[in-house]
């Protein structure tokens, strides 16, 4: 994909974004992929989760967002807080 010359490539929840990350190198961007079922548990682990992909995918051109988009039974309260965790030295 890195060779065909896209800015950045979107990958699905069911890719690791780490593995997505190291076949694209640096030079390319990777968008995505939280699993959206993971807006069904706890606030604590949307968190978890959250965090850990933002860790997987590095800190070079990164668009974090689901990885499929939002199911039609996710509780309203469960959207927000993938819009809204920090990762206030999470690369660290």
């Amino acid at each position: 994909m890195a060779q065909s010359g896209v800015d950045i490539v979107s990958v699905d929840w069911t890719v690791d974004i780490a593995v997505a990350r190291q076949r694209l190198g640096t030079t390319v961007g990777v968008q995505g992929n939280l699993d959206p079922c993971v807006l069904f548990g706890s606030q604590e682990f949307i968190r978890d989760r959250i965090l850990d992909t933002v860790r997987k995918a590095g800190n070079q051109g990164h668009i974090f967002n689901l990885g499929h988009g939002v199911l039609q039974k996710t509780p309203e309260e469960k959207k927000l807080p993938w819009q809204t965790t920090r990762c206030n030295g999470c690369m660290a």
